[in-house]
C-alpha cells in the first residue's frame, strides 16, 4: 500500500514555506515544491499521445505531491492551450472543463450532460446569468427540450431548469409547460410531492399567468389533501396559496375547512392552514378557525406542535371573545389531562419502602 501524505491547508502550507525551520513531519513540502515542471508534457504532446483532457494529471509527476500542487505544476498547460478539442462530447469532466474557460459557444449543445452534474449544473446557472440578452438565455434554455420530467427530479439539473422558468425566455417557458402538462396526472401530483419537483411547480406559480396555470391548479386541487399532508408537497400547497390564482386560492380554503379534522391533526398540513389564515380575507380566515374549533381537541392538540402552534395562534385572532373563551377552556382542559396522577407502582414501591423501614427500626432499637 502507498504511503498516504496528509497536506495542511493553503494558509498554513504558506507559512511553512517562509519559514526557516520546520518541524519533522513537514519533510516533504520543500521536495514537492521542487518538483520539476519541466517535465510536464505540453498539451500538443498530450494530444499526440492520445487525446488527454487539459486537466489530466502528467505521469511523470511525484506520486507523492498533493493534487492542488499537481494543478500549479501543470498551469502552464492550461495557460499555452488557447482552444479545446470539441470533437467529440466525452465525458462530464471533460465538457465541464471544457467550458470553463471558454465562452457561451463551447457549452452550446452540451448544457443538458452539464446540468446533470453538480458542477456542470452551477456552471450552466452562471451562464444564465451572465447572458448578454434575452435571446442568447432562451437559447441556452431551450437545450433542456425533452428533458424537463427527469430534470425536474434530477437533484443537480433542478436547479437550471428553475432558473430557465423566466419572463426572460418565454418561448422556453411555453414549451417547459407544455411538456410538464403532457404528463399523466398521477405524475404531476408525484411531481408536486417530490423533493425537487415541488420547486418546478413553485416557481411556475410564481411568473405564470392565471390562464397559464389553470388545468396544473385543478388537478392540485384533485389530490388537495393528500399534497398538503406530504412532507413537500405541503411547500407546492403553500406557493399555490400564496401566488395562485384567487379563484383557486378560494377553492383550496374551503378544501380545508371541509378537511380540517384529518389535515389539522398532520404534522406537516398545518404550515399549510397557517399560510390560508396569511393570504385568505377576514371571512375566510373566520371559517378556517372556527372550522378548527368545531373539532374536540384539535386546537390543543395543534399547539404541541411546530406548525400547529403558529396556525392556533392566528386563528386565535379571527375567533370573536366568545369563541376565544371557549378555545382557552379547552386550552385549559388539555393542560390538565397531561398532568399524570402518580402511578400504582410507585404507591408500592413507597409502601414497601416504609415497611421495610419500620421493620428496620425495633432491630436497630433491639441491637
Amino acid at each position: 500500500m502507498p504511503r498516504v501524505i496528509g497536506v495542511p491547508a493553503r494558509a498554513i502550507l504558506s507559512r511553512f514555506q517562509n519559514a526557516d525551520e520546520k518541524p519533522d513531519w513537514a519533510w516533504y513540502i520543500n521536495r514537492q515544491l521542487e518538483v520539476d515542471q519541466k517535465a510536464a508534457p505540453t498539451y500538443s504532446e498530450m494530444s499526440r499521445q492520445g487525446g488527454m483532457s487539459p486537466c489530466a494529471t502528467p505521469t511523470t509527476m511525484d506520486p507523492c505531491t498533493p493534487h492542488f500542487l499537481r494543478l500549479k505544476s501543470i498551469s502552464p498547460i492550461m495557460e499555452e492551450s488557447s482552444s479545446f478539442p470539441t470533437s467529440s462530447f466525452g465525458s462530464v469532466s471533460e465538457i465541464r472543463s471544457q467550458c470553463s474557460a471558454a465562452s457561451q459557444s463551447a457549452a452550446t449543445g452540451k448544457i443538458w450532460d452539464l446540468a446533470r452534474d453538480q458542477q456542470g449544473s452551477r456552471h450552466v446557472q452562471q451562464l444564465l446569468d451572465d447572458a448578454a440578452n434575452d435571446s442568447e438565455f432562451e437559447a441556452l434554455a431551450l437545450e433542456l427540450q425533452d428533458h424537463v420530467g427527469e430534470a425536474a427530479m434530477c437533484p443537480h439539473a433542478n436547479h437550471v431548469l428553475r432558473k430557465c422558468i423566466s419572463p426572460r425566455a418565454p418561448r422556453a417557458f411555453a414549451m417547459i409547460l407544455h411538456e410538464f402538462m403532457s404528463q399523466d396526472p398521477e405524475d404531476i401530483v408525484q411531481l408536486a410531492r417530490h423533493r425537487y419537483g415541488c420547486r418546478i411547480i413553485e416557481k411556475m406559480f410564481e411568473v405564470s399567468e392565471a390562464s397559464q396555470i389553470d388545468e396544473l391548479c385543478n388537478i392540485l386541487l384533485e389530490h388537495a389533501k393528500d399534497i398538503c399532508m406530504h412532507a413537500f408537497g405541503n411547500y407546492t400547497m403553500q406557493h399555490f396559496l400564496t401566488h395562485g390564482p384567487v379563484r383557486h386560492r378560494r377553492e383550496l380554503i374551503q378544501i380545508l375547512a371541509d378537511e380540517i379534522a384529518e389535515i389539522g391533526a398532520n404534522f406537516h398540513a398545518p404550515a399549510v392552514i397557517t399560510v390560508a389564515l396569511k393570504q385568505g380575507t377576514e371571512e375566510q380566515a373566520a371559517i378556517l378557525a372556527n372550522a378548527l374549533l368545531k373539532v374536540p381537541g384539535l386546537m390543543a392538540q395543534m399547539t404541541r406542535t411546530k406548525h400547529g402552534h403558529a396556525a392556533v395562534k392566528l386563528a386565535m385572532e379571527s375567533l370573536n371573545e366568545a369563541e376565544q373563551e371557549i378555545a382557552r377552556r379547552e386550552f385549559c382542559a388539555a393542560a390538565s389531562s397531561r398532568v399524570q396522577p402518580p402511578s400504582k407502582k410507585s404507591k408500592k414501591s413507597g409502601s414497601k419502602g416504609g415497611s421495610a423501614a419500620a421493620k428496620g427500626s425495633p432491630k436497630a432499637g433491639g441491637a
